[in-house]
C-alpha cells in the first residue's frame, strides 16, 4: 500500500549553520584531544554531533597507542573518560537538543498505522498460543497439586491406623491381667509404658 505522506525529515539542526542534519550537536572541548594534543588547537571547544566526537576520541586514543602514549590496556579506561564527558555535555543547558521544524511537523501530522489483516492474525494466533502454553502450565500445578494432596491423605490415613494401634494396645495393657477369687491384679504404669515401648521400637525395626 502506498501513501504521499512526505518521507522524513532530518531531525535536528546544526549548532554551526543552522542547516537540517541527522546528528544532534553539542558545544564541547574534547578532554581527550586536548590530553594527547592531536590537531589543531586541541584545547579550543568546538560545535559538531556527538557521534563525530565519540569517533574523534576513537581516532586520538588509536594515534596515541600507535606513538607509545598509552597501551592497549589503557584505550577502554581513556575511552570511557571522554565518552562519559560527551554525556556531561548533552546535559548543558545551551546543549539541549535543536530539532528542526519541519521534523516536528512531520512527527505531529504523520498518519498512525493501522493494524492489517495480517497483523491481526498474527497477533491472535501468538495470544492463543500464549494461552495455551498458560493453560497447560496451569493443568501441571493442578496435578502436582492433586497428587501431593493424595500423598498427604495417605500419611494421614496412615498416622490415624497407628493412632488407633496405640489407644488399642493402651487400653489393653490397663486392663487387669489375672482374675483370682479374693483380688484383682493390674499392671502398673511402668508395666504399661514398657508395652507401648515395645510396639514402638518393633514398628521401627519393620521400617
Amino acid at each position: 500500500m502506498t501513501t504521499d505522506y512526505p518521507k522524513k525529515p532530518q531531525t535536528y539542526l546544526s549548532f554551526a549553520t543552522n542547516n537540517p542534519t541527522t546528528k544532534r550537536h553539542i558545544y564541547f572541548t574534547c578532554p581527550i584531544v586536548a590530553k594527547y594534543g592531536y590537531g589543531h588547537d586541541s584545547t579550543k571547544e568546538r560545535t559538531d554531533g556527538t557521534q563525530d566526537f565519540r569517533d574523534k576520541v576513537r581516532k586520538v586514543l588509536g594515534w596515541a597507542i600507535r606513538d607509545g602514549k598509552i597501551t592497549a590496556d589503557e584505550y577502554n579506561a581513556e575511552l570511557e573518560v571522554g565518552y562519559a564527558a560527551i554525556k556531561e555535555a548533552e546535559k548543558e543547558e545551551r546543549n539541549e537538543a535543536r530539532y528542526n521544524p519541519e521534523y516536528l511537523e512531520w512527527v505531529a501530522n504523520k498518519p498512525k498505522k493501522t493494524p492489517t489483516n495480517k497483523t491481526k492474525k498474527e497477533h491472535t494466533e501468538n495470544r492463543y498460543v500464549m494461552l495455551e502454553n498458560r493453560n497447560t502450565e496451569l493443568m501441571q500445578q493442578l496435578e502436582d497439586l492433586k497428587k501431593e494432596l493424595e500423598q498427604k491423605n495417605e500419611e494421614y490415613d496412615s498416622m490415624e491406623e497407628r493412632k488407633e494401634h496405640y489407644k488399642t494396645l493402651y487400653n489393653e495393657s490397663i486392663a487387669p491381667k489375672t482374675k483370682t477369687k479374693t483380688k484383682k491384679t493390674y499392671n502398673t504404669k511402668n508395666k504399661i509404658i514398657d508395652n507401648v515401648l515395645d510396639e514402638l521400637v518393633e514398628d521401627a525395626i519393620d521400617l
